[in-house]
């Protein structure tokens, strides 16, 4: 599945910025999510998420334990859906073009990713 939006649709409420796709539960714990990515430029980004706190109209103020990379290899840990909230980063050897696997394990009070 390739998700992306060229254009920005109308919205109805505040959503987030990003193409967003919710499965789950919030009260889940000890979970591992994973995705394969592929980074077509610099300017791209991709994420994934555990324990999201809300969706529909209120995803923009979501909070949860999001895992980013970005096509200008760097890597983030954040605790909101806007990024803000980092709470770890680093860099990574990222090229264009190649597919990654963004893994996420949560534990109930221990955290861990993969790149």
């Amino acid at each position: 599945m390739k998700q992306m939006v060229p254009t920005r649709p109308i919205t109805w409420c505040n959503d987030a910025n990003q193409a967003i796709t919710l499965i789950g539960n919030i009260s889940w714990s000890d979970m591992q999510v994973a995705v394969s990515v592929l980074l077509e430029s610099n300017n791209t980004s991709a994420f994934v998420a555990t324990s999201v706190s809300n969706g529909g109209c209120d995803i923009a103020q979501a909070t949860g334990v999001f895992f980013w990379i970005s096509g200008l290899g760097t890597w983030n840990i954040t605790s909101d859906i806007e990024g803000k909230k980092v709470l770890s980063s680093g860099k990574a050897t990222i090229s264009q073009g190649v597919w990654y696997n963004l893994e996420l394990i949560t534990k109930v009070q221990l955290h861990m990713f993969n790149l």
